[in-house]
């Protein structure tokens, strides 16, 4: 009995053995993946995946829409310039970020699609071109049109699609370098058509940068740009001799235009070809953190308030504190109203008789009373009032001065002394008579 159970136990390891055996060498365990689409976090942020990278590799990573990040960069490290600055990033904010870039900082910048406005490219004369077999006559096409197309080639989900990859042309570092471009040749055919045109664009790009044996395959950008009088320290060229990455030396820094960054680095294109190992040889030679720069927000009414507009909204603050001043109630107990001064009758003809000297009024006075005069000699001396020579007979009358006399009734009064004297014998001439 107890031979039979274990010969049962040695039959059993046996077949255990073999089994295992026999599974080891028919199956294999390997890992698969699967695409299970974007989760929540990287449909609201396309540069999720950058930013996993960046730390990844060992080096601090910031993202921010702030313009006004900007204004505090420390020196060193590395800002990545999005598109979508055109009005966002003022002309002295622009300067503060060269003034970075001289002193040590590297800049990789995303050039502007036309036709918005790239202040930053436009200091280094950098441009964005067409190809000629692009090109319609002008009664067939439009700028809505080639933007559109623009947009048709470069967007998302045109670079997560299977495209056929071609040889492009390639050139790098100038001969001071000592770096010799790779070159491949280009298909000799121009397709006439703008579609054409299009698929060729949807090629790659080999790129050897300074100072590396490497070469980085890229996708191309369509339509790339184009150096103008400012000479890059090196360039990549695309098809038709589009400069697909620009860099210039600023300073002790650098300044990077690599036409289609944002495609490159998006979640759905950062893990093809060698986009991310491009962005980090270009990150080489620079320590110090990396900044993304992307989504730059317009500044709100409270921040422009409280930045530019303070000059003009602290004399709004002074007038409308001085009208609530003004309109306001005032508490507290009111004053008794003071009842008006009744002036004499002397005072008010002290103040006419102002008024009618500061008016120049003497004459007016003067001939007043010599009218009172005359009434009267009509009624009580009418026989004075009809004599030929009126001063001496009102002399001989009244005992005054022939003269004096002959002055009160027909001399002139403008002058404030002569006034008088007229004014004092018209009154004692009605006093006498």
């Amino acid at each position: 009995m107890k031979r039979r159970l274990v010969w049962a136990t040695v039959a059993a390891l046996a077949l255990l053995v073999l089994g295992g055996v026999w599974f080891i060498q028919n199956f294999e365990q390997y890992e698969r993946s699967e695409r299970t689409g974007y989760s929540p976090e990287a449909l609201r942020d396309r540069y999720l995946a950058l930013g996993r990278f960046v730390e990844r590799m060992g080096r601090h990573f910031e993202k921010s829409g702030d313009p006004a990040t900007l204004d505090g960069l420390a020196p060193g490290g590395i800002v990545i310039l999005d598109r979508g600055r055109e009005r966002r990033i003022s002309g002295a904010r622009m300067a503060a970020l060269l003034r970075w870039v001289e002193a040590g900082g590297l800049l990789i910048a995303v050039p502007e699609i036309a036709p918005a406005e790239d202040p930053l490219a436009q200091q280094f004369d950098v441009a964005r071109s067409l190809p000629a077999a692009a090109k319609k006559p002008a009664a067939d096409t439009s700028a809505d049109d080639e933007d559109e197309a623009d947009a048709e080639a470069n967007s998302p989900a045109a670079d997560a699609a299977p495209k056929p990859e071609q040889p492009a042309t390639s050139s790098q570092a100038p001969a001071a370098a000592g770096e010799a471009p790779a070159q491949q040749t280009a298909p000799a055919a121009k397709p006439a058509a703008a579609a054409e045109v299009g698929k060729r664009w949807q090629s790659t790009l080999y790129v050897q940068l300074p100072g590396s044996a490497r070469q980085f395959k890229l996708r191309t950008f369509f339509p790339g740009m184009q150096a103008g009088k400012i000479v890059p320290a090196w360039r990549a060229d695309g098809p038709e001799d589009r400069a697909q990455i620009l860099h210039y030396t600023h300073g002790k820094g650098g300044i990077t235009f690599v036409a289609g960054l944002d495609f490159k680095l998006s979640n759905h294109s950062i893990g093809e070809h060698d986009h991310a190992a491009l962005l980090w040889a270009l990150m080489a030679d620079t320590a110090g953190p990396v900044r993304l720069i992307t989504r730059i927000q317009v500044p709100s009414l409270w921040s422009w308030l409280a930045g530019p507009g303070a000059s003009a909204l602290y004399p709004l603050l002074a007038g409308l504190v001085a009208w609530i001043w003004y309109v306001a109630p005032r508490l507290g107990p009111l004053l008794p109203a003071t009842p008006p001064e009744r002036r004499s009758l002397s005072e008010h003809l002290a103040a006419c008789g102002r008024a009618v000297r500061r008016a120049h009024g003497h004459a007016a006075w003067a001939e007043r009373l010599r009218d009172i005069l005359r009434r009267r000699l009509e009624l009580r001396h009418p026989e004075l009032a009809a004599g030929a020579n009126l001063p001496a007979a009102l002399a001989a009358q009244t005992g005054l001065a022939a003269a004096a006399v002959q002055h009160a009734l027909a001399g002139d009064v403008r002058q404030r002394h002569a006034f008088v004297q007229a004014v004092q014998t018209l009154h004692l001439l009605l006093r006498k008579l």
